[in-house]
């Protein structure tokens, strides 16, 4: 688990997440299988101001 409180670690944050979820998603084809595979769950604190945040940040 990791909390990230500014947009910045937000962001670096995600980008790591979508790697990893690339990374999954390569291993589930491979496999032929992604019942093995954990999920992974994102929790946003104020969702609407956090998404208004990195929308800016770009």
């Amino acid at each position: 688990m990791t909390y990230r409180a500014d947009v910045v670690g937000i962001h670096d944050a995600l980008v790591g997440l979508a790697d990893e979820l690339r990374r999954r998603i390569d291993v589930a084809d491979r496999s032929g299988d992604d019942v093995g595979l954990l999920r992974l769950v994102v929790v946003f604190e104020n969702g609407d101001a956090t998404l208004r945040k990195l929308a800016a940040f770009g």
